[in-house]
Protein backbone atom coordinates (compact mmCIF):
# COMPACT_ATOMS: atom_id res chain seq x y z
CA UNK A 1 0.00 0.00 0.00
CA UNK A 2 2.65 2.87 0.73
CA UNK A 3 4.24 1.76 -2.95
CA UNK A 4 1.12 2.60 -4.65
CA UNK A 5 0.29 6.17 -2.36
CA UNK A 6 3.85 6.74 -3.42
CA UNK A 7 3.49 6.30 -7.05
CA UNK A 8 0.55 8.15 -7.26
CA UNK A 9 1.76 10.84 -5.63
CA UNK A 10 4.44 11.00 -8.05
CA UNK A 11 2.08 11.15 -11.55
CA UNK A 12 -0.19 13.39 -9.56
CA UNK A 13 3.44 15.77 -9.84
CA UNK A 14 4.20 15.09 -12.83
CA UNK A 15 0.55 16.05 -14.24
CA UNK A 16 0.83 19.21 -12.18
CA UNK A 17 4.12 19.91 -13.99
CA UNK A 18 3.22 18.90 -17.27
CA UNK A 19 0.13 21.18 -17.11
CA UNK A 20 2.56 24.50 -15.77
CA UNK A 21 4.71 23.76 -18.77
CA UNK A 22 1.82 24.19 -21.69
CA UNK A 23 -0.46 25.95 -20.02
CA UNK A 24 -1.51 29.53 -20.19
CA UNK A 25 -0.46 31.50 -17.29
CA UNK A 26 -3.13 32.44 -15.29
CA UNK A 27 -4.72 36.12 -15.62
CA UNK A 28 -3.89 36.22 -19.46
CA UNK A 29 -0.10 35.92 -19.85
CA UNK A 30 0.98 33.85 -22.79
CA UNK A 31 2.56 30.55 -23.19
CA UNK A 32 6.55 30.85 -22.90
CA UNK A 33 8.94 30.33 -25.75
CA UNK A 34 9.85 27.23 -26.35
CA UNK A 35 7.49 25.64 -23.29
CA UNK A 36 9.70 27.44 -20.77
CA UNK A 37 7.44 28.71 -17.42
CA UNK A 38 7.97 28.72 -14.16
CA UNK A 39 6.21 30.29 -11.27
CA UNK A 40 7.91 33.21 -9.21
CA UNK A 41 8.98 32.18 -6.01
CA UNK A 42 9.11 34.85 -3.32
CA UNK A 43 11.71 33.05 -0.90
CA UNK A 44 10.86 35.88 1.98
CA UNK A 45 9.97 39.21 2.98
CA UNK A 46 11.60 41.63 5.16
CA UNK A 47 10.01 44.80 6.59
CA UNK A 48 12.21 47.92 6.66
CA UNK A 49 11.60 50.03 9.99
CA UNK A 50 12.75 52.78 8.24
CA UNK A 51 15.99 54.57 7.77
CA UNK A 52 16.49 58.01 9.35
CA UNK A 53 19.43 60.51 10.26
CA UNK A 54 20.41 60.54 13.41
CA UNK A 55 21.30 64.31 14.35
CA UNK A 56 23.75 63.62 16.39
CA UNK A 57 25.60 61.11 14.57
CA UNK A 58 24.55 61.56 11.42
CA UNK A 59 24.55 57.93 10.37
CA UNK A 60 21.99 56.02 8.59
CA UNK A 61 20.73 52.34 9.77
CA UNK A 62 18.81 49.64 8.42
CA UNK A 63 17.57 47.49 10.04
CA UNK A 64 14.99 44.18 8.51
CA UNK A 65 12.61 42.24 10.44
CA UNK A 66 10.97 38.90 9.26
CA UNK A 67 7.47 39.27 7.87
CA UNK A 68 5.70 35.96 8.24
CA UNK A 69 1.98 36.94 8.74
CA UNK A 70 -0.74 38.75 6.23
CA UNK A 71 -0.53 39.29 2.36
CA UNK A 72 1.42 41.22 -0.69
CA UNK A 73 0.38 42.79 -3.39
CA UNK A 74 2.63 41.60 -6.88
CA UNK A 75 3.03 43.20 -9.65
CA UNK A 76 4.64 41.47 -13.24
CA UNK A 77 5.41 43.91 -16.48
CA UNK A 78 3.85 43.06 -19.63
CA UNK A 79 7.86 42.10 -20.42
CA UNK A 80 8.73 40.51 -24.00
CA UNK A 81 6.66 36.88 -24.66
CA UNK A 82 3.68 38.18 -22.49
CA UNK A 83 -0.18 39.68 -23.54
CA UNK A 84 -0.38 41.60 -20.31
CA UNK A 85 0.67 42.25 -17.56
CA UNK A 86 -0.52 41.05 -14.27
CA UNK A 87 -1.58 43.84 -11.22
CA UNK A 88 -1.93 43.35 -7.78
CA UNK A 89 -1.76 39.50 -7.22
CA UNK A 90 -2.23 38.77 -3.76
CA UNK A 91 0.28 36.62 -1.65
CA UNK A 92 -0.07 35.05 1.54
CA UNK A 93 2.43 33.44 4.13
CA UNK A 94 1.35 30.74 5.50
CA UNK A 95 3.26 28.77 8.54
CA UNK A 96 5.31 25.84 6.82
CA UNK A 97 4.53 27.17 3.07
CA UNK A 98 5.70 30.35 3.20
CA UNK A 99 4.66 33.22 0.43
CA UNK A 100 2.59 31.59 -1.87
CA UNK A 101 -0.32 32.73 -4.16
CA UNK A 102 -3.64 32.82 -2.18
CA UNK A 103 -5.51 31.55 -5.09
CA UNK A 104 -4.91 29.67 -8.40
CA UNK A 105 -5.58 33.29 -10.37
CA UNK A 106 -2.78 35.01 -8.20
CA UNK A 107 -0.12 32.92 -9.43
CA UNK A 108 2.76 34.88 -11.51
CA UNK A 109 4.59 32.56 -14.60
CA UNK A 110 7.30 33.62 -15.91
CA UNK A 111 8.69 33.02 -19.28
CA UNK A 112 12.22 32.92 -20.58
CA UNK A 113 12.36 36.58 -21.16
CA UNK A 114 12.39 39.36 -18.29
CA UNK A 115 9.38 40.88 -17.09
CA UNK A 116 9.43 43.25 -13.91
CA UNK A 117 8.37 42.48 -10.61
CA UNK A 118 7.83 44.77 -7.92
CA UNK A 119 5.38 44.29 -4.48
CA UNK A 120 3.77 46.32 -1.82
CA UNK A 121 2.29 45.38 1.89
CA UNK A 122 -0.23 45.68 3.35
CA UNK A 123 -2.21 43.59 0.43
CA UNK A 124 -5.86 45.61 -0.80
CA UNK A 125 -8.03 44.72 -3.07
CA UNK A 126 -9.43 47.59 -3.69
CA UNK A 127 -9.56 48.67 -7.42
CA UNK A 128 -7.48 52.00 -6.64
CA UNK A 129 -4.52 48.82 -6.16
CA UNK A 130 -4.63 47.90 -9.65
CA UNK A 131 -1.49 50.31 -10.61
CA UNK A 132 2.20 50.12 -9.23
CA UNK A 133 3.00 53.53 -10.61
CA UNK A 134 -0.32 55.05 -8.72
CA UNK A 135 -0.86 53.54 -5.60
CA UNK A 136 -3.16 55.52 -3.08
CA UNK A 137 -1.71 57.06 0.10
CA UNK A 138 -3.58 58.63 2.78
CA UNK A 139 -2.15 61.44 5.39
CA UNK A 140 -3.85 60.42 9.00
CA UNK A 141 -3.69 59.07 12.04
CA UNK A 142 -0.98 56.49 12.69
CA UNK A 143 -2.00 53.18 14.30
CA UNK A 144 0.69 50.93 13.90
CA UNK A 145 1.98 48.78 17.23
CA UNK A 146 5.21 46.31 17.14
CA UNK A 147 2.31 43.95 16.90
CA UNK A 148 0.01 45.42 14.30
CA UNK A 149 0.93 46.76 10.73
CA UNK A 150 -1.15 50.05 10.54
CA UNK A 151 -3.09 49.49 7.15
CA UNK A 152 -2.44 52.62 5.77
CA UNK A 153 1.47 52.23 6.25
CA UNK A 154 2.56 51.32 2.54
CA UNK A 155 5.57 49.51 2.44
CA UNK A 156 7.29 48.39 -0.77
CA UNK A 157 10.00 47.30 -2.65
CA UNK A 158 10.66 48.31 -6.57
CA UNK A 159 11.22 46.47 -9.55
CA UNK A 160 13.77 43.71 -10.41
CA UNK A 161 13.83 42.05 -13.63
CA UNK A 162 12.74 38.41 -13.83
CA UNK A 163 12.30 35.00 -15.83
CA UNK A 164 11.65 32.08 -16.10
CA UNK A 165 15.63 30.70 -15.26
CA UNK A 166 15.52 32.98 -12.64
CA UNK A 167 12.44 33.83 -10.72
CA UNK A 168 13.24 33.53 -6.92
CA UNK A 169 12.95 37.08 -5.41
CA UNK A 170 12.92 38.76 -1.76
CA UNK A 171 10.95 41.73 -0.96
CA UNK A 172 12.45 44.19 1.28
CA UNK A 173 9.44 46.67 2.17
CA UNK A 174 10.54 49.85 2.45
CA UNK A 175 7.95 52.35 4.12
CA UNK A 176 6.29 55.23 1.41
CA UNK A 177 5.23 57.82 4.33
CA UNK A 178 6.48 59.56 6.73
CA UNK A 179 5.52 59.33 10.65
CA UNK A 180 5.35 62.21 12.44
CA UNK A 181 5.58 61.78 16.65
CA UNK A 182 4.35 64.95 18.37
CA UNK A 183 5.35 64.39 22.09
CA UNK A 184 3.06 66.67 24.04
CA UNK A 185 3.62 67.93 27.60
CA UNK A 186 3.04 71.16 29.55
CA UNK A 187 5.20 73.93 31.59
CA UNK A 188 5.63 73.23 35.51
CA UNK A 189 3.89 76.47 35.58
CA UNK A 190 0.43 74.61 34.68
CA UNK A 191 1.12 71.33 36.73
CA UNK A 192 -1.72 72.16 38.71
CA UNK A 193 -4.34 72.42 35.88
CA UNK A 194 -5.72 69.68 33.90
CA UNK A 195 -4.88 69.68 30.28
CA UNK A 196 -6.76 67.15 27.69
CA UNK A 197 -5.35 66.63 24.16
CA UNK A 198 -8.62 65.88 22.17
CA UNK A 199 -6.70 67.12 18.38
CA UNK A 200 -3.68 67.17 16.72
CA UNK A 201 -2.62 68.03 13.42
CA UNK A 202 -0.07 69.21 10.23
CA UNK A 203 -0.20 71.41 7.21
CA UNK A 204 1.06 68.86 4.31
CA UNK A 205 -0.42 66.27 1.88
CA UNK A 206 -3.92 64.57 2.58
CA UNK A 207 -3.60 62.31 -0.14
CA UNK A 208 -1.59 61.57 -3.39
CA UNK A 209 -0.61 58.23 -5.56
CA UNK A 210 2.97 56.51 -4.73
CA UNK A 211 4.82 54.94 -8.38
CA UNK A 212 6.56 51.93 -6.46
CA UNK A 213 8.47 50.80 -9.87
CA UNK A 214 12.20 52.57 -9.11
CA UNK A 215 14.48 52.59 -6.36
CA UNK A 216 13.51 56.35 -5.82
CA UNK A 217 9.71 56.27 -5.59
CA UNK A 218 7.96 59.42 -7.24
CA UNK A 219 4.66 60.85 -5.65
CA UNK A 220 1.81 62.15 -8.21
CA UNK A 221 -1.93 63.65 -7.36
CA UNK A 222 -1.30 64.85 -4.18
CA UNK A 223 -4.24 67.33 -2.39
CA UNK A 224 -3.24 69.39 -0.41
CA UNK A 225 -4.81 70.31 2.96
CA UNK A 226 -4.17 70.00 6.47
CA UNK A 227 -4.03 65.91 8.47
CA UNK A 228 -6.10 66.10 11.70
CA UNK A 229 -6.59 63.09 14.30
CA UNK A 230 -7.53 63.01 17.67
CA UNK A 231 -4.61 60.84 19.43
CA UNK A 232 -6.98 59.06 21.63
CA UNK A 233 -8.99 56.16 21.01
CA UNK A 234 -12.26 57.96 22.29
CA UNK A 235 -13.36 62.03 22.08
CA UNK A 236 -12.29 62.39 25.66
CA UNK A 237 -9.03 63.15 24.16
CA UNK A 238 -5.69 62.10 26.08
CA UNK A 239 -4.08 63.87 29.20
CA UNK A 240 -1.16 66.30 29.27
CA UNK A 241 1.38 65.57 31.88
CA UNK A 242 3.55 68.13 33.43
CA UNK A 243 7.37 67.98 32.03
CA UNK A 244 10.25 66.96 32.57
CA UNK A 245 10.03 63.78 31.47
CA UNK A 246 6.69 62.31 30.45
CA UNK A 247 5.14 63.84 27.56
CA UNK A 248 1.65 62.30 25.71
CA UNK A 249 2.44 60.98 22.28
CA UNK A 250 0.25 61.49 18.93
CA UNK A 251 1.36 60.14 15.70
CA UNK A 252 0.26 60.45 12.74
CA UNK A 253 1.14 59.61 8.95
CA UNK A 254 2.29 62.22 6.17
CA UNK A 255 2.91 62.12 2.81
CA UNK A 256 6.68 63.11 1.99
CA UNK A 257 6.61 66.55 0.58
CA UNK A 258 8.64 69.55 0.61
CA UNK A 259 6.88 72.09 3.74
CA UNK A 260 6.10 75.50 2.26
CA UNK A 261 9.38 78.04 2.82
CA UNK A 262 7.25 79.53 6.27
CA UNK A 263 7.47 75.84 7.75
CA UNK A 264 4.89 72.79 8.99
CA UNK A 265 2.32 74.37 11.31
CA UNK A 266 1.25 72.06 13.53
CA UNK A 267 -1.62 72.64 15.55
CA UNK A 268 -3.41 71.22 18.95
CA UNK A 269 -6.76 71.44 20.69
CA UNK A 270 -6.47 71.88 24.01
CA UNK A 271 -8.88 71.95 26.70
CA UNK A 272 -10.63 72.95 23.78
CA UNK A 273 -8.79 75.61 22.84
CA UNK A 274 -6.54 75.66 19.24
CA UNK A 275 -2.95 76.41 19.81
CA UNK A 276 -0.38 76.23 15.88
CA UNK A 277 3.25 76.67 16.46
CA UNK A 278 5.50 76.30 13.52
CA UNK A 279 8.42 73.95 12.70
CA UNK A 280 10.99 75.69 10.83
CA UNK A 281 12.26 74.26 7.41
CA UNK A 282 16.05 74.50 9.85
CA UNK A 283 14.29 72.07 11.60
CA UNK A 284 12.67 70.21 8.58
CA UNK A 285 13.63 70.90 5.95
CA UNK A 286 11.95 68.19 3.84
CA UNK A 287 9.64 65.24 5.07
CA UNK A 288 10.81 61.66 3.20
CA UNK A 289 9.61 58.31 3.47
CA UNK A 290 10.41 55.91 6.05
CA UNK A 291 11.72 58.98 8.59
CA UNK A 292 10.55 59.43 11.96
CA UNK A 293 10.32 63.00 13.03
CA UNK A 294 9.50 63.14 16.65
CA UNK A 295 8.75 66.89 17.41
CA UNK A 296 8.68 68.03 20.71
CA UNK A 297 5.98 70.52 22.08
CA UNK A 298 5.61 72.22 25.28
CA UNK A 299 2.28 73.79 26.47
CA UNK A 300 3.26 77.38 28.45
CA UNK A 301 0.65 79.24 30.43
CA UNK A 302 0.83 82.10 27.07
CA UNK A 303 1.99 79.87 24.00
CA UNK A 304 2.67 76.57 22.49
CA UNK A 305 6.20 75.62 21.82
CA UNK A 306 8.09 73.89 19.59
CA UNK A 307 11.14 72.63 21.81
CA UNK A 308 12.90 70.26 19.97
CA UNK A 309 12.84 68.13 16.24
CA UNK A 310 15.08 64.86 16.44
CA UNK A 311 14.93 63.10 12.96
CA UNK A 312 14.80 58.76 13.47
CA UNK A 313 14.98 55.93 12.71
CA UNK A 314 11.75 54.75 11.82
CA UNK A 315 10.69 52.32 14.59
CA UNK A 316 7.25 50.50 16.45
CA UNK A 317 6.79 52.20 19.39
CA UNK A 318 4.59 50.57 22.22
CA UNK A 319 2.42 52.86 24.68
CA UNK A 320 1.21 52.08 28.00
CA UNK A 321 -2.12 52.23 28.87
CA UNK A 322 -1.75 55.33 30.46
CA UNK A 323 -1.29 56.78 27.61
CA UNK A 324 1.74 58.81 28.16
CA UNK A 325 5.21 57.60 26.76
CA UNK A 326 8.60 57.81 29.50
CA UNK A 327 11.98 59.16 27.77
CA UNK A 328 14.09 58.68 31.02
CA UNK A 329 17.09 59.93 28.95
CA UNK A 330 16.26 63.57 28.27
CA UNK A 331 13.82 66.09 28.76
CA UNK A 332 11.79 67.75 26.29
Amino acid sequence: MKTTLLTIATLSALALLATACTADEPGGGASAPAGVQSALSVTSVLRDPGTGVEIDAHTRAEVLLPLEAGSIGVFRSQGTGYTSALNNKKYTYSAGNGWQPAATTDSIMLNGDNANVCAYYPYNADTKYASSSALPLVSGKYTGTDVAHDPNDLCYDYNRALNAYSRKTEFKMKHAMALMELLVGKDELLSDQDMTLTSVSAVNAASATVNITASTPTYGSVVAGTVTCNPADNDKGVVIPALPGRATPARMLLVPLTPASTGTVIGLTVNGNPLTATIPTTDIAKIEAGVRYRVKITVTPVIMQVTGVDILPWTDVTVGGDDHVYNPDESI
